[in-house]
């Protein structure tokens, strides 16, 4: 794991330049992502997800590799 204040200025940097939509203000946000547990929708409220989350990721990657 890289230092926080690494990873801040190499924000700073990267999105001065334009190569990322992450500033050194959503450090914590990329640090600490949340994650969600679904057992209590699916348990109590019959839920059945269509995609797992791997899946649901590729398609977000296809969509945004065809300039979606």
């Amino acid at each position: 794991m890289l230092p926080p204040g690494l990873v801040r200025l190499a924000l700073r940097v990267l999105k001065a330049l334009g190569l990322t939509q992450y500033g050194p203000e959503q450090l914590d946000f990329l640090r600490y992502r949340p994650v969600l547990d679904n057992t209590r929708l699916k348990r109590d409220f019959g839920y059945v997800p269509q995609l797992t989350s791997a899946q649901a990721f590729d398609l977000y990657l296809q969509s945004h590799r065809h300039g979606a």
